[in-house]
């Protein structure tokens, strides 16, 4: 999870994409929110939201992985 100031310690993960969903580069797949602010988490690359690390409504620290996205034509389930 990308930091989200100075003073923010984790936040609660909103999921705008579901595990098996298409994703593009720079598309926000989920919303990341602290007491103090909401910042939009985008995917890093085009493929398939193959596993999510964080269960949609829970707390993330920062450095924490969220997601496994996989490459084009991913199924579910195949992290490698």
């Amino acid at each position: 999870m990308p930091s989200l100031g100075e003073s923010a310690t984790g936040g609660n993960v909103d999921w705008q994409k579901q595990v098996g969903d298409r994703v593009s580069k720079e598309e926000t797949i989920a919303v990341v929110e602290s007491a103090k602010v909401a910042m939009d988490l985008d995917s890093p690359v085009d493929g398939v939201l193959v596993e999510t690390c964080v269960a949609d409504g829970g707390f993330a620290d920062p450095g924490e992985i969220l997601a496994v996205i996989g490459p084009p034509g991913s199924a579910p389930g195949t992290s490698e």
